[in-house]
């Protein structure tokens, strides 16, 4: 598994029920669509999580990449094409 669970401090949080669910993953772009890459890379993140039983995910982060040859402008188009997807 490359998932994490830790509980949070319920002294700080005012819960013993929430807990810190982290996982990571690298992969190089499986298509030519940056939308459907972004879908992709949102599934894979939230398939991590519920195979560790995680039911309700109240906040995600994404780490998104593109290729450094790449025009600023392309860059900018395909960073936000992976966002919306």
């Amino acid at each position: 598994m490359d998932c994490s669970i830790t509980p949070l401090d319920s002294l700080q949080t005012g819960t013993d029920d929430l807990v810190l669910v982290s996982t990571i993953d690298f992969f190089f772009p499986l298509v030519d669509d940056p939308y459907m890459m972004g879908r992709i890379g949102a599934a894979n993140v939230l398939s991590d999580l519920y195979a560790q039983g995680v039911v309700q995910c109240s906040n995600l982060l994404m780490v998104l990449a593109v290729c450094r040859s790449m025009a600023i402008e392309e860059r900018r188009i395909v960073t936000a094409e992976m966002v919306q997807g």
